[in-house]
């Protein structure tokens, strides 16, 4: 086993969110088997340490940036620079979510509907991230993950508040595999049309021009 080639390919980042998700699993499990009898406030403690650590790297590097003009000059740390924003600003409606989620258990004083609301933000946020991502070369986990479940997050919120009284198997089964199956058709549609453009088949827009007959006006996009 090559431990320098292990080490070298290491992301404490990822390692340090996967650790936390893992211990938040097992102690939200054991509160919910009555085990352990802590306030849901100490269960989230992994995902408050997680969000900490997020707010404490978005400020050191905001300072860093603001303490060296010279980056803004280059074009990569620029990028790097705006989706560090972008992530941040994805995290703390996450962590606004979780605040609330543990304020609804607790306290039951409010609708679930309230608690998603965060969610419902994110989800559109996480749309024009992942275009950004794309047009700059972005490799996009978290942005993805929450643009495609905007109707899912809608559900459950009914759901939970007995708006809507489908099987929880509709909610969290059907509905992320019409997404899926939604996903593969689009994915599968563009590769055609982008086979076609390589083939001459299909024109851009881009490369329409007005007949002089009349028969089209295209405009560049």
């Amino acid at each position: 086993m090559n431990l320098r080639g292990l080490f070298q390919d290491f992301n404490p980042s990822k390692f340090l969110i996967y650790a936390c998700l893992l211990l938040f699993s097992v102690l939200l499990a054991l509160r919910l088997d009555g085990i352990i009898q802590w306030s849901y406030w100490a269960v989230f403690a992994p995902i408050w340490l997680w969000k900490l650590m997020v707010i404490v790297g978005a400020s050191v590097g905001t300072g860093v940036w603001a303490r060296n003009p010279q980056y803004r000059a280059e074009g990569e740390t620029c990028v790097e620079f705006k989706a560090m924003l972008i992530a941040v600003g994805i995290h703390l409606l996450l962590l606004m979510f979780e605040v609330l989620v543990c304020d609804r258990i607790e306290r039951g004083s409010h609708f679930w509907l309230l608690v998603f609301m965060p969610l419902f933000f994110v989800s559109p946020v996480s749309v024009a991230a992942c275009v950004w991502g794309f047009r700059h070369d972005r490799s996009l986990e978290l942005e993805i993950l929450c643009s495609v479940n905007i109707l899912q997050f809608i559900f459950i919120a009914l759901r939970l508040d007995k708006i809507i009284h489908w099987p929880w198997l509709v909610n969290r089964g059907i509905f992320p595999a019409l997404i899926l199956c939604k996903l593969q058709h689009m994915k599968q549609s563009d590769c055609m049309f982008l086979t076609m453009i390589k083939r001459d088949q299909v024109k851009p827009l881009w490369s329409l021009t007005f007949h002089p007959r009349g028969a089209c006006h295209c405009m560049r996009v």
